[in-house]
């Protein structure tokens, strides 16, 4: 199996029982063997039950998909983590979940080339 494939099977799981966002403890995502650092914290955090972004294998419809965004936008993505727009349903506490190596990572991951 493919390691896009076993994320996605990992992605799914989490999901099932993650949802978006979770409670007010930090998030340190441990990374697989061969996995981006930043899936694992793209996956610990439920983000894939929101955002459609094929290199994690998910389809959330909720927020905006994450595809779009290259290397350039890596101020945005990390901006938009930390205080997203209040009109969003993104949770506004990451800042206070996620470590900041972890956020490093996420924003990476997202902002990839």
């Amino acid at each position: 199996m493919s390691v896009r494939g076993q994320m996605a099977g990992v992605l799914v799981g989490v999901l099932a029982v993650a949802g978006c966002g979770g409670d007010d403890a930090k998030t340190t995502a441990a990374a697989g063997e061969g996995q981006d650092p930043g899936a694992a914290v793209f996956v610990a955090n439920g983000c894939g039950s929101c955002h459609t972004y094929a290199q994690a294998g998910s389809s959330g419809q909720v927020g905006p998909e994450l595809d779009r965004f290259g290397a350039d936008d890596a101020d945005a993505v990390r901006a938009a983590i930390l205080s997203p727009p209040p009109e969003s349903h993104m949770p506004g506490d990451f800042a206070k979940r996620i470590e900041p190596a972890d956020l490093d990572a996420l924003v990476g991951f997202i902002a990839a080339d």
